[in-house]
């Protein structure tokens, strides 16, 4: 399935098992594993990319059941310029949201620049009909979708943006 934010995997060890083991994939890569674990495995995600969480129950050393699900997580929360950039660009589908102010260093129609507290810039492809001015500041809720102009300036597209006070 398809979670926008975060998803949680719980699982807990069958009845007549005598242990659970689990492995997670992040992207196809293996980013946890555990051969055995006790009673039970629970995590929860919030990075953006395709996650396979497999797990098996055995009962000694008999039979073997696994179960297997697959999700991807869509979006994420970003705080900084810098955090989107640690990132990297996405697919098309991934969309972070800013969960600090922006303020607008430079507006020209669509083509809208911004620095975070920190003096980072990013632009953002202005597709909605929210006029700016240099100096405005966006409060936390900017979102959009991550991916490099041109294959090398850093661009949130499909931007949506909340009103901007001077």
């Amino acid at each position: 399935g398809v979670s926008w934010n975060s998803a949680t995997v719980n699982i807990s060890k069958p009845e007549l098992a005598t242990s659970i083991a689990y492995e997670v994939k992040k992207d196809g890569t293996t980013v946890a594993s555990a051969a055995e674990a006790t009673e039970e495995f629970s995590q929860e995600f919030t990075e953006v990319g395709s996650y396979t969480v497999t797990a098996s129950a055995t009962n000694g050393t008999d039979s073997k059941v696994a179960e297997e699900v697959s999700f991807e997580i869509k979006s994420g929360s970003v705080a900084s310029i810098a955090e989107l950039l640690e990132k990297g660009p996405q697919s098309n589908t991934a969309t972070f949201k800013f969960t600090r102010p922006l303020t607008v260093t430079y507006a020209n129609g669509k083509n809208v620049y911004v620095r975070d507290s920190a003096g980072d810039a990013l632009l953002i492809f202005n597709s909605t009909s929210v006029a700016l001015n240099n100096g405005d500041v966006l409060p936390a809720g900017v979102a959009g979708t991550y991916t490099l102009f041109k294959n090398n300036i850093p661009e949130l597209v499909t931007a949506s943006l909340p009103e901007a006070s001077a």
